[in-house]
């Protein structure tokens, strides 16, 4: 032990001196069939990324482990995929300094939705399907079994960004797949973003998660098939008006059967989620700009069992929408036997036209009406969906618009802040409720607010996340356990040298660096490279200068100082304490 501390007290004042490195990409095909560990420095100390070209499988008895802040990118030429195999795991040990990256290999500025394929995770517990296991579309794999705590790995700290890609005509990637993945597998700290599909997509299994974030999804945010029955806490979703999918984009849709005579419709789609916060695509209520294939915030079909408890829904065309099927298992006959669950939220800025609930029916056979509650089952208890969804017992409370609910900055597309306001109904007279059948699982953190986050006592999302991916410059790491950047390899010769001291540092450190007479410009930036402050940025003559960072204001972490020497750059560590 002593000897590695030795070691990487030595490895960091090298780094920190100021030295660049260069990384080298490993290219990964076909299957990994033996425990595999991928880092972002391999045993010679050399900087690493990867790239996945075409579909790689993880294969049953094997292990992908990922240690934190390990670059993986996706090819798009060849639909790049990972797929994890019933048996297999994938382990991901991001951190809140050096999450997991799964992103596009497209360069800067030039990503898109659907760069590559997405992850794909294939577990072995109960589907609600005629057959089990099933072969999921286009790939080898099949899915589904009867183990309900079946494990897969471990998912934390990791961010998803470009999937999605059109395996073929019809049959798009989500972000992550989790199809019959089981409850003993770890999930939390996941972000997907700008996918070309639905972010999270899951296909029964009892895999339960926390800590989710959707963000600018093409399709869905959180879709649910084939009798998924996880629980999930803290969640938040951010929609883009102008992203939307023809089949119609909803950010939770349950759809509880495949089959029109499912052999057992006992075994439904009941997935339960607390603690969400999700906006958009309307900023209010009486907003005409946006893609009309949005649809609604959440979508009930075919015999769904959905619970959405202790949510924060804004800004959308409709809020609750039950489809009732003229051949399926009842939907709203879910409602009556308390199935579904719809409790203690705020729905807010719906479009104008009392459009916080819809009822209607798959088939123009079968005439519903959101009003009148006709072809409502009388099962449910209630009148019609307006009686359901205001009942007082319910805790249910509308808002006409968005702003009404006082968020801090939930519509902004590059830098979001979904927490509540001072001012806000959320702090202190909305409460929420897990004594409820749905919510008194102790998975549940038992919070005393509802949405996705507390007022003013930490914002889970901030530091590991990134809401502006497609401007992240993805440079090579230094190699060292402080580093946290990622990127297109970029050479700082024309730099004769540069230096930080005291470093780390606390109150204030200086940059020292001999240059040429150019241009030059010195950034202090965080760990997901947005610009803290501007150092100099100006003609700089030949010979050694140094400039001062005030560090008064910074809080203990690591940030990068990044040099640009006329066309050259160069990245320091540092640590602020």
């Amino acid at each position: 032990m002593i000897k590695r501390l030795l070691f990487f007290f030595a490895f960091l004042v090298f780094h920190f001196a100021g030295y660049g490195s260069s990384y080298k990409t490993i290219i990964v095909k076909d299957s990994i069939s033996t425990n595999t560990t991928w880092s972002y420095t391999d045993s010679l100390n050399d900087c690493i990324q990867y790239l996945i070209k075409g579909t790689v499988y993880v294969t049953a008895g094997n292990t992908l482990t990922i240690d934190s802040g390990t670059i993986i990118r996706g090819d798009k030429v060849t639909k790049g995929t990972l797929v994890i195999e019933q048996g297999a795991k994938l382990v991901c040990n991001g951190t809140y300094q050096m999450p997991v990256i799964f992103t596009s290999n497209q360069p800067q500025g030039s990503r898109s939705y659907g760069d590559w394929g997405g992850i794909i995770i294939c577990g072995r517990a109960p589907l609600n399907t005629n057959s089990s296991p099933l072969q999921f579309p286009g790939i080898r794999s099949y899915y589904g079994g009867n183990t309900v705590g079946d494990s897969s790995g471990k998912l934390s700290y990791v961010r998803i960004e470009f999937p999605g890609i059109a395996l073929s005509p019809n049959n798009e990637l989500n972000g992550l797949t989790l199809c019959g993945v089981g409850s003993s597998t770890q999930i939390d700290h996941i972000q997907v973003s700008y996918s070309g599909n639905d972010s999270y997509g899951w296909f029964g299994g009892t895999a339960n998660a926390k800590y989710l974030v959707s963000f600018r999804a093409w399709d869905d945010d959180f879709e649910t098939n084939q009798g998924y029955k996880g629980l999930n806490q803290y969640l938040v979703a951010l929609r883009d008006p102008y992203a939307a999918d023809p089949s119609g984009s909803v950010i939770f849709e349950c759809n509880g059967f495949e089959t029109r005579s499912p052999v057992n419709p006992t075994l439904l789609t009941a997935p339960v989620f607390s603690n969400a916060t999700v906006a958009g695509p309307l900023v209010n209520a009486s907003s005409t700009s946006y893609d009309n294939q949005h649809v609604a915030i959440a979508r009930w079909r075919r015999g769904a069992g959905m619970s959405i408890l202790n949510s924060v829904l804004l800004g959308h065309v409709v809020g609750v929408y039950i489809q009732e099927p003229a051949s399926y298992p009842s939907t709203v006959g879910k409602i009556g036997n308390y199935n579904t669950q719809f409790r203690n939220n705020i729905v807010a800025g719906m479009s104008t036209g009392n459009h916080e609930i819809v009822f209607n029916c798959d088939s123009v056979l079968m005439p519903c009406d959101t009003i009148t509650g006709v072809n409502w089952n009388s099962i449910t208890g209630f009148t019609g969906p307006w009686n359901w969804l205001k009942n007082a017992s319910y805790s249910n409370t509308l808002y006409p618009n968005s702003s009404d609910v006082s968020l801090k900055s939930p519509f902004n597309l590059t830098s979001p802040n979904f927490a509540p306001t001072g001012t806000s109904p959320i702090v202190g007279n909305i409460v929420p409720d897990f004594t409820l059948t749905k919510a008194n699982n102790p998975f549940f953190d038992k919070v005393n607010y509802i949405g996705a986050l507390p007022y003013n006592t930490g914002d889970w999302t901030v530091g590991w996340s990134n809401f502006d991916p497609n401007n992240t410059f993805y440079e090579p790491w230094i190699c060292d356990r402080y580093n946290y950047h990622s990127g297109v390899e970029q050479q700082s010769a024309g730099i004769e040298s540069a230096k930080l001291y005291p470093n780390p540092a606390m109150g204030n450190t200086t940059v020292s660096i001999y240059t040429g007479k150019t241009p030059l410009k010195i950034t202090l930036t965080d760990m997901m490279g947005r610009i803290l402050a501007e150092v100099y940025n100006s003609i700089a003559t030949e010979g050694y200068h140094e400039y001062r960072i005030n560090l008064q204001n910074m809080n203990a972490g690591v940030y990068n100082v990044v040099i640009h020497c006329d066309e050259n750059r160069k990245n320091l560590k540092l640590i602020v304490q």
